[in-house]
């Protein structure tokens, strides 16, 4: 039926689907951005703070002289490489340049470059473990954002649906359980009774006019005949 009613009772029905899908997309767009770019975050924060406790050992086992110095410099560029390639921060990139430039002194037991890359060491692990308890934060508020914006949408989709369900009850279920009365009152005797007809669809301010006149001819019949 290709009518101004069918096609309310289409829009309100589309509507109604397409702004369900939106709100399911955007939660599940939401949520699949957030997990990967957090994980990668942490992550790389987490292999640098593993890193730096590397060379920290590294550097007491040398001290010690448990390790020998050609495997313990290999051991700890190794680990200052991983470092180096996990910058995530941004005085990162200062304590690796202090540590580059006394490392191989540090082995060596130069005391003040093994205390300037201790202090380094010190200062990128604090680093690394400030980020990684940023972005659990950082983390955790922007999934209660996105929960609360979940709610949001739902709350507009449930007026939305409250207007779409208005809509369609003025247009389609209050004419039917207009017509529904108006016939049980004709026929338990109320003669006079008509539809009541106001601002709708034109079908069905034609039927309900169809339904009146019907009524009227019925009635004029009882008249002339009884």
């Amino acid at each position: 039926m290709n009518s101004k009613l069918s096609g309310i009772i289409k829009i309100n029905f589309f509507l109604f689907i397409i702004l369900n899908v939106f709100i399911a997309y955007c939660s599940i767009w939401f949520f699949m951005r957030l997990v990967p770019a957090t994980e990668k975050y942490t992550a790389d924060n987490e292999a640098s703070l593993r890193a730096v406790t590397n060379m920290f050992s590294t550097l007491i086992l040398n001290k010690d002289a448990s390790m020998p110095e050609r495997i313990a410099l290999r051991n700890f560029e190794h680990e200052l490489k991983i470092a180096e390639e996990m910058v995530t921060e941004k005085f990162e990139d200062e304590q690796i340049v202090i540590i580059k430039d006394n490392y191989k002194l540090a082995m060596q037991g130069e005391k003040r470059a093994l205390r300037l890359t201790v202090a380094s060491l010190r200062k990128l692990a604090e680093l690394n473990q400030q980020a990684i308890h940023n972005s659990s934060f950082s983390a955790k508020h922007m999934s209660t954002a996105g929960a609360w914006g979940v709610v949001f949408l739902g709350s507009i989709d449930f007026i939305i649906c409250l207007f779409l369900m208005r809509n369609l009850e003025r247009n389609l279920v209050s004419p039917i359980e207009e017509m529904s009365r108006t016939l049980s009152d004709y026929r338990q005797g109320n003669l006079l009774r008509r539809c009541a007809i106001y601002d709708q669809p034109n079908e069905v301010i034609s039927l309900l006019k169809d339904i009146n006149e019907l009524l009227d001819d019925n009635s004029r019949y009882k008249k002339d005949h009884f």
